[in-house]
């Protein structure tokens, strides 16, 4: 052939290469897909819509007929933002979310998406890592709306300056007295040379929880026992009769300026953040990877640079009975967000193919751990990171805001801690693993999933919870002679808005799925 020929042959090929790609890209039909936006990237991974993870999906998924466009909502502005897109008919073909009465709510108005004939066709991934009980938790009448994600459960935490503690003489405190004792110390003694900045316990606060977590962590320490399954639903707390007890104690910390009230309105915990790490907090409740995940700032090493010697421990002081660790009763259970999808989505079909491709053994490896040889390397069978600078750029902040279809440790508390703590600093890996509460064995107690119908709790959840929001807050600030009346007329607004009526719908609901 001569050369002339050559060059027009190469040419031809290249040009069909071109037109093939052309014709694939072209091809391809978008799906859009949601992403909590928690301004966490670093700057050279990119952006929440474009970064080695997003490129790594559509990469992957162009085999599929697929391209996909991320969607991002602050993570804050969720339990806003998602209401008002569904209602616009303009949220997302696929949504990740906690809000159950949300769902619930699309779910009756038959605006969701029915996955099960599609999952039947093309779900082979779904069906092999989800079993029939899973599948159950997101159905309705024997149809498949939703995807649960099924998780370890794990306590959230009350951490403590354990070298305040050493300069005291003081031990971990192990019941709401010694809790109470310690705070007192710190107070009077203020082992930190803080001055007037000290705050000796804090609950940060949240868009939808003032005070923090405080019914999930602090409850067991006023319980003789396990509550009922059927009353152990969040709409039902505050008219559990141990609720009175914990807000009294909790009343009792604030009026001896023990429990301080300046984060109520530290919504985004900016002001919690720079207290705690000019070390200016002596206790506080939160989530057990808080301090040390790159997610939330990297507390602790930025605590540490500030004050070296400075020592958090995680502790458990919350129990009425040393020989019955109730641990946490509400929120720590093994279930987590929905994955589900507008009945308008454009193309059902691509949506449960894109479902499928993130529940396959490959999509969830890179979700969890990164790219092997890359960003892992397998050591005792957990993928450890090959370089932990560059892991910690790379990987922690891909399964906070994009999320995970499936947990490959549901089974195995202990691997799924120690693989947590790859996301963190080296020198606190061992304390996390060694101070977590996780698994089911440890967890007993946690609020059932509903799937009965429960329109009362659906239509109601949303202004019962702003009601409580405002009420607990009344209710711990008030003066010490004033709380059983505040507390009283707290519940008789409470009940009053249907939160008497919710909680008996929910009992109802579990007993008729449960027949308990």
């Amino acid at each position: 052939m001569s050369k002339r020929l050559r060059v027009a042959a190469g040419f031809v090929l290249a040009l069909l290469f071109m037109t093939s790609v052309f014709a694939k890209t072209k091809d391809l039909q978008e799906i859009t897909v949601l992403a909590w936006d928690r301004g966490i990237i670093p700057p050279a991974q990119g952006n929440i819509e474009e970064n080695w993870w997003t490129k790594y999906v559509n990469d992957h998924v162009a085999k599929l007929g697929i391209k996909v466009k991320f969607v991002p909502v602050p993570r804050a502005q969720e339990m806003q933002k998602l209401p008002t897109m569904l209602a616009a008919g303009n949220a997302p073909d696929i949504i990740f979310s906690y809000d159950k009465a949300l769902y619930n709510l699309y779910l009756k108005n038959g605006a969701l998406l029915d996955y099960t004939d599609y999952i039947n066709k093309y779900g082979r991934n779904i069906k092999k890592y989800f079993s029939k009980t899973d599948l159950a938790l997101g159905a309705s009448k024997g149809r498949i709306y939703s995807l649960v994600y099924r998780s370890v459960p794990v306590a959230d935490t009350t951490f403590i300056r354990k070298d305040w503690l050493n300069k005291l003489g003081l031990k971990e405190p192990t019941t709401p007295a010694e809790f109470y004792n310690v705070l007192k110390a710190f107070k009077e003694k203020d082992p930190g040379k803080v001055g007037d900045r000290l705050v000796p316990f804090a609950l940060p606060s949240a868009p939808n929880y003032p005070f923090g977590m405080w019914y999930a962590v602090l409850m067991p320490g006023f319980l003789k026992q396990a509550p009922s399954p059927e009353r152990m639903q969040e709409a039902a707390l505050p008219l559990w009769p141990e609720t009175e007890n914990c807000l009294r104690f909790m009343n009792k910390l604030y009026n001896e300026k023990l429990l301080s009230d300046q984060f109520l309105l530290d919504k985004d915990e900016v002001l919690f953040r720079q207290k705690f790490v000019r070390g200016e907090i002596g206790a506080f409740v939160h989530f057990p990877h808080w301090p040390y995940h790159s997610a939330y700032g990297n507390m602790y090493e930025n605590l540490n640079k500030n004050i070296s010697d400075a020592r958090l421990v995680a502790t458990f002081p919350w129990t009425a009975n040393p020989k019955n660790n109730l641990y946490e009763i509400i929120r720590c259970y093994p279930f987590g967000y929905m994955w589900y999808s507008p009945r308008n989505a454009k193309h059902p079909d691509l949506v449960v193919k894109y479902l499928d491709w993130m529940a396959s053994s490959e999509a969830t490896n890179v979700n969890w751990f990164g790219l092997p040889g890359i960003d892992n390397k397998i050591v005792d069978g957990i993928p450890l990171p090959v370089d932990d600078a560059k892991y910690k750029q790379r990987v922690p902040w891909i399964g906070s805001q994009y999320n995970v279809l499936r947990n490959p440790f549901v089974n195995s508390p202990e691997k799924y801690i120690k693989r947590l703590s790859m996301d963190f600093a080296p020198q606190y890996r061992d304390q996390y693993v060694r101070e977590t509460i996780a698994g089911s064995k440890k967890l007993k107690y946690y609020q059932p999933w509903i799937t009965e119908a429960t329109p009362l709790y659906d239509k109601l959840n949303g202004s019962l919870m702003k009601k409580w929001e405002e009420l607990q807050v009344k209710i711990i600030t008030a003066p010490s002679n004033q709380f059983d009346a505040v507390f009283d007329d707290a519940i008789k607004q409470y009940k009053e808005v249907g939160g008497a009526e919710v909680a008996q719908e929910l009992a109802q609901a579990y007993k008729a799925q449960y027949g308990k």
